[in-house]
Parts: structure tokens; sequence; C-alpha cells
């Protein structure tokens, strides 16, 4: 049995910092993102919109600036992009250019990096066996993380871009070749109907790298990838 506690509470003020208080403890892990257009349980037509057509360029254009919008142009999307991905340190200009990323420890400011992290180890321990998208989801909902429901399907189209030679998308059961803007349309419309499939090739890719640079170049030494 559990004795119960009173709380003197005697302002709105006091009562918002005890919930806050409350949240921290219950979700340590919780990404701190400052936009209400996205952060939050139910989104707007509008902020929906805005959303997909941020993820629709993640997809197509991770490889450049502002994900190839001019940032002299306010739309939602922009906001988005600026106060999630670009705060976030999701969107970065790297020694090979533009691409989504997962940030550093010393760089996470927005605390977004656990939850990139778990997502990861849940699709590992599955090892090859697909994981559905509600499954994914709901961990990123839960404790210790916190993440709200108009937050996940960008953060899951962020790391299939970072591990897009990592990660097969299935739609009720079919492989999806590519996932573009219009896929994840459905997959955020009925997300019971996709499943994600972790499977790294790196090592297979390098060895075939590898080999195909000896036979185009016997006499010089390739370049580690």
């Amino acid at each position: 049995f559990y004795k119960s506690q009173s709380v003197s509470i005697d302002t709105g003020r006091a009562l918002l910092e005890k919930l806050s208080s409350v949240c921290d403890k219950l979700y340590p892990n919780a990404p701190k993102i400052q936009n209400e257009l996205v952060n939050r349980h139910e989104l707007s037509s509008a902020a929906a919109a805005a959303r997909l057509r941020l993820i629709e360029r993640l997809l197509q254009h991770s490889s450049e600036p502002y994900l190839g919008m001019d940032p002299a142009t306010k739309p939602p999307e922009m906001s988005m992009y600026l106060s999630v991905l670009q705060e976030a340190r999701l969107h970065q200009d790297g020694p090979d250019g533009w691409a989504a990323c997962v940030p550093g420890e010393d760089e996470d400011t927005c605390h977004v990096r656990p939850v990139l992290l778990r997502m990861q180890e849940v699709l590992e321990a599955a090892k090859g066996r697909r994981v559905k998208v509600t499954a994914l989801f709901s961990e990123m909902k839960s404790q210790p993380f916190g993440v709200r429901d108009g937050l996940c399907p960008l953060l899951l189209a962020v790391f299939a871009v970072i591990h897009e030679q990592d990660v097969a998308f299935y739609d009720q059961n079919s492989f999806m070749k590519q996932v573009t803007g219009q896929e994840f349309h459905r997959l955020i419309k009925a997300p019971e109907n996709f499943e994600v499939q972790y499977c790294r090739i790196a090592g297979v890719r390098t060895v075939v790298f590898e080999q195909l640079f000896k036979v185009l170049h016997p006499d010089k030494k390739p370049k580690s990838i």
C-alpha cells in the first residue's frame, strides 16, 4: 500500500510547475520540440498537410539545404523544418554534404537522440522480423519518451531516411519498392496496415564495392566507405 501525500498548491502557476515536475520524472527522455503546430496529439488539417509536405521533402531532398525550400518564404512546413529538423540537428551539413542524421550526444539539445536510438533497438531486436508501425509509435509514445502523436510520423520519416539502406517498409504484407509522400500519407492514415523491417547490409555493400573497385581499378586501393 502507498501512503497518499498531500500537496499544497495555492496558485495556477504552482499547479503547472507541479505537473511539469511530475511529467519530467515520468518522461525523462521526451524530445524538447518548440513547435505547437506538430508537437501535439491532434493536428489541425493545415498542420497535418504541412507535416506531410515536410515529410515529402525529407524523403526526396534530404541532400539539399533546407530540403530544397526557399528560406525566404514562410510556409508552415518551413516553420516545422526550422524548429524540429534544424533545431534538433536532425538535418545537418556534414563532410559529405547535407543529410538527415542522429545528433551526437553533445549536440542533442532537443533530446531526440534517445527515441531514435530506441527505434533502432526495437527493430534490431526483431532480428529481421517485421515490426508493426503501430508498435513503433506505441514505443515512442510510452515512458520514458512520451512523444506526441503529431510528431511520431515525422520522427519515423527521419529514421527511415537515415537508415534508408537498411530499412524496408511493407503495406499490407506487400513490399514497398520506394517510400514517397503518398505512401507516408497512407501510413499516417492507417498505420496498422504497415510494417518495418530492419536488416543491416552495410557489410555486404562494402564487400561488393571493394570487389567492383578491384575489377575497374586493379592498380588502386579502394577507399573505405
